[in-house]
């Protein structure tokens, strides 16, 4: 991007900050949209959601603070190191709190989808499960070199950062992997024919597109925790990771916008109210003793 004296990593990234950050918060538009008018009320998943989204748009600003100050450009092309280091460490920690709201977010909306005492008491334990990693996450990607500079990464003192970030990342996959396990536990159970069943599945299961870019942005970390040049190593982990993390905020909406794509689908996305069976008349009610129940946005009879 020469017309703005960048070089392609950096302008990369600028692209990536400014193009996720608007579709963020445009899904994150079409979720309260969802839930004001459609699908409510609110709830802790529409909560934890966009605290995601509030995190992460706020870690894009920060990478583009990081661009002005040298992040893409050799180290002996920056003036001065200390802006740079102190951003590249705010953004990690802003990085680890969006992506764990969103694992989070997933969580509660599965909660709000059954009532059994069973499923609430495993996904109650995941949900604490998740906030205890997100604060060591925080702990470690905060202090994990000496105080009073933590930000200061050339530090020898310093815990290993590969560590710090492998560790986040198969977590976070094992998380991911729970949550639909659990989901699929869930719907499983359901009367209701195999193809909605299929497609609640997959909606879940697509949080795990986030798993390639992660990895990715993995061996970037560890070539870039090796090089002493933060400027111009750190830029390319820098651009996965606002792949990775806006991609987990975008998927956190998929399983609950269901209603959503019933606007431009007549087919298995269907709302409710569309699926939602004729009422029987008084005779034929009483007369069958089956009771009509919802759960994941599907009808389904159960004895009562």
């Amino acid at each position: 991007m020469p017309s703005f004296h960048l070089e392609k990593v950096s302008a990369g990234i600028v692209i990536a900050c400014t193009t996720a950050s608007i579709w963020s918060l445009l899904i994150s538009l079409i979720r309260l949209f969802l839930r004001l008018k459609i699908s409510g009320p609110l709830g802790w998943d529409d909560a934890t959601c966009a605290a995601a989204t509030l995190f992460g748009v706020a870690e894009s600003c920060t990478a583009l603070l990081a661009v002005h100050y040298g992040l893409g450009i050799p180290q002996n092309e920056i003036g001065e190191f200390e802006p740079l280091y102190k951003l590249v460490w705010v953004a990690g920690q802003l990085y680890a709190l969006s992506v764990g709201f969103s694992v989070l977010s997933i969580t509660c909306f599965i909660a709000r989808l059954t009532k059994t005492d069973q499923h609430q008491r495993i996904i109650h334990s995941i949900m604490i499960a998740i906030g205890v990693w997100m604060v060591i996450s925080e702990l470690l990607i905060a202090l994990g070199c000496p105080t009073p500079r933590p930000w200061d990464i050339s530090d020898r003192k310093c815990l290993n950062k590969w560590y710090i970030w492998l560790s986040h990342t198969v977590i976070c996959t094992m998380f991911e992997i729970l949550n639909i396990k659990v989901a699929l536990l869930i719907v499983w159970n359901l009367q209701m024919p195999f193809r909605p069943k299929a497609v609640v599945f997959l909606s879940f299961s697509l949080r795990l597109l986030v798993l390639p870019p992660a990895l990715v942005r993995l061996q970037f970390l560890e070539v870039a925790i090796a090089k002493t040049d933060v400027g111009a190593y750190r830029a390319r982990a820098n651009l996965l990771s606002q792949i990775v993390m806006h991609s987990s905020i975008i998927l956190a909406t998929i399983p609950c916008a269901k209603p959503f794509f019933a606007l431009f689908d007549g087919g298995v996305y269907r709302t409710p109210r569309d699926m939602k069976p004729e009422p029987a008349t008084e005779p034929e009610a009483a007369g069958t003793g089956i009771e009509q129940r919802q759960e994941f946005g599907f009808y389904y009879e159960s004895s009562p």
